[in-house]
């Protein structure tokens, strides 16, 4: 052995012995990481904007709706009681709506304004005190309907391609209100009873729909791993 390798040597056992000790540190680290719990192990609750109280309250809006023109529950003997809760379910939307806007959602935030000013309208526009329609201007009150209906359900059929990178559900919700707002302008527009049936029973369809991603929603938030069809939730 050579002057030059007995210098060597030492030299070289010192860096294998550094480098012993690095992956040892590094096991170590890694170790603590695997052990190491997180001083807070929380998952995001749902707040009011983001809660399921805007598709309760429309789904409920929707099928009382349906209920007064299939005259179920003689609800248009009780004209008032239907109104009024027009009335809070238009406010109600408005303030969902607002915090939803605030938080950056503005898909959902569009969504539940739509609803609000359509409820809040159905209000002011059937309530004796503040409307007095004759009854030979019913014809033409039902064009002028029809022309709403279009903006309407032109609105939805943007948050339905808007939406279309969020849960199939909501999707799915989207498309049902659509196709219900083209039959309720057709009745508008035409006038046909049998349209009347049709608009309405895919009204319940919709209100069971939404009713039902409120629950869904509503479990979402409890689990650790979300529900695969909610997901991106909106």
């Amino acid at each position: 052995m050579t002057s030059e390798e007995q210098k060597l040597k030492p030299k070289d056992e010192s860096i294998k012995i550094n480098d012993k000790n690095l992956d040892n540190k590094d096991h170590e680290n890694e170790n603590e990481n695997e052990n190491e719990m997180p001083l807070i192990n929380y998952r995001k609750i749902s707040n009011l904007s983001d809660s399921t109280i805007n598709y309760f309250v429309i789904s409920i809006t929707l099928f009382i709706n349906s209920a007064t023109e299939l005259d179920w529950f003689k609800l248009k003997e009780n004209v008032n009681f239907s109104l009024s809760y027009f009335l809070f379910a238009g406010v109600c939307l408005y303030i969902v709506g607002i915090l939803n806007w605030y938080e950056g959602k503005e898909l959902l935030f569009l969504f539940d304004f739509i609803f609000a000013f359509y409820f809040l309208s159905f209000f002011f526009c059937n309530n004796l005190y503040f409307v007095n329609i004759p009854e030979k201007s019913d014809n033409n009150n039902d064009k002028l309907q029809a022309i709403f209906y279009i903006l309407f359900f032109a609105f939805l059929l943007i948050i339905g391609l808007s939406a279309k990178t969020k849960g199939i559900v909501y999707v799915v919700d989207y498309a049902v209100l659509f196709l219900g707002f083209v039959f309720l302008f057709a009745y508008k527009y035409f006038g046909n009873k049998w349209i009347r049936y049709v608009y309405s029973y895919v009204f319940i369809v919709a209100a069971a729909l939404l009713w039902i991603t409120g629950i869904l929603k509503l479990i979402n938030n409890g689990l650790v791993k979300s529900i695969a069809f909610l997901d991106p939730t909106d």
